[in-house]
């Protein structure tokens, strides 16, 4: 696979050294079934097999990140510093929309179609954000009457897990359209966008007899690199809340529980812009708006318009900042990942994809829209991006007991 991408792009270990491998493992040790190979080295499946597992996702959270706060600290940090952890890769599009639903079904990109923060659906003629449930003009995706679970037709390994299979992230995405359509959860709790109260529900989890699986995501980091960049103070300070979080969570672990801590993509920091509307021509060469996010972008191409389209990939305005690859040749790669394709994987990849070289973020907003760039972004294949902390930890007594997953 790594034949047909640059060099300096780092590419998802699928074999055994991903997200979508942790989550393999965390299936086969509760009893499901999964397709895909499972963490390779895991040196704690015990802990996925645990009467209580708490899967602990921090979005935005990536391994050159952790080092960078932990290089800045001036005290010993309670939980990321004290704790060993590993390195795994995320999946491709690394990207929330792509990881959280590989995190929530057990499948990978390939088999949900999640592809990107924007997806194409060409059967519904829209480009449209899915997770915010929105188009790309603020419209409702779809009314409420839509058979939306089974046109989304989510891969459902996570739904052989045995017993209670749980979901805690802040309000409202457990009562969103899109968590609702997998039907796999038993219990879905929000909290009410506040550390506190995010803390007391997983307190209030990992110190319960009953047994579950528990997926926990928490999204305020990310929201904040985007915002600052990532070796910004807010971001940092952010940092030690969760570290003290983490730990006061982790002390609460007794015998039979345990804790898995990971991320879901790293943040690659904006150094250089590139409006794809304000090309002239770029547009006029695609079928549809663009979809994807601001480091990986899908372009669909009218059919008389590809040498065109062809000829500005290659040239000055777009060759230096991004790498220009066939659809189909991705696909042929497994870039999404391994599995049976979803049914509208091929018509969401499109005609080529735009992978944004380092330090570099893209925009392509629809018609009468002024193009927004983040201080940092996500999305395509930088070590920075790809590259996400693994911890692993189990409850014994009172204490929690780290290995390096």
């Amino acid at each position: 696979m790594s034949r047909r991408f640059p060099k300096d792009f780092v590419l998802p270990d699928y074999a055994g050294g991903s997200i979508l491998n942790l989550t393999s493992s965390i299936v086969r040790a509760r009893g499901g079934r999964t397709p895909h190979a499972p963490l390779r080295d895991f040196s704690c499946p015990s802990a996925a097999a645990s009467p209580r597992l708490v899967l602990l996702v921090l979005d935005g959270l990536g391994e050159n990140q952790l080092r960078g706060y932990l290089a800045r600290r001036k005290t010993p940090s309670p939980f990321f510093g004290r704790f060993p952890h590993r390195v795994i890769t995320t999946v491709c599009p690394a990207t929330t929309a792509a990881a959280v639903t590989t995190f929530a079904t057990g499948g990978s990109p390939a088999e949900h179609a999640f592809l990107g923060w924007h997806i194409h659906f060409p059967d519904l003629g829209m480009v449209a954000t899915p997770l915010p449930f929105r188009t790309r003009t603020g419209t409702p995706l779809a009314n409420g009457d839509f058979p939306l679970a089974d046109y989304l037709a989510y891969p459902r390994h996570l739904a052989t897990v045995r017993g209670s299979r749980q979901v805690l992230s802040p309000s409202p995405i457990p009562a969103s359209e899109t968590t609702c359509a997998q039907d796999w959860w038993t219990k879905k709790t929000a909290s009410d966008g506040t550390l506190r109260d995010f803390e007391a529900k997983l307190l209030r989890a990992v110190r319960s007899r009953a047994g579950f699986f528990l997926y926990a995501y928490h999204p305020d980091y990310d929201t904040l690199c985007h915002r600052f960049g990532p070796a910004a103070a807010a971001p940092h300070r952010h940092l030690e809340k969760l570290d003290n979080l983490l730990a006061r969570v982790a002390a609460a672990c007794g015998k039979g529980t345990s804790l898995l801590v990971t991320a879901d993509h790293g943040h690659e920091a904006t150094e250089t812009v590139l409006d794809l509307s304000a090309i002239e021509g770029f547009y006029g060469a695609l079928a549809i708006l663009p979809a994807g996010d601001a480091r990986l972008v899908h372009c669909f191409v009218r059919p008389g318009k590809q040498a065109a389209f062809r000829k500005l990939v290659m040239s000055s305005k777009i060759a230096p900042f991004a790498a220009c690859v066939d659809g189909k040749k991705a696909l042929e790669a497994g870039l999404f990942g391994p599995g049976k394709p979803h049914p509208a994987l091929e018509a969401r990849t499109g005609d080529w994809l735009l992978l944004a070289r380092a330090g570099v973020t893209m925009a392509a907003p629809p018609a009468m829209e002024k193009a927004h760039f983040h201080l940092s972004s996500h999305g395509g294949l930088s070590e920075n991006e790809m590259r996400v902390p693994l911890f692993c930890l189990r409850g014994a007594d009172g204490r929690a007991r780290g290995t390096s997953a």
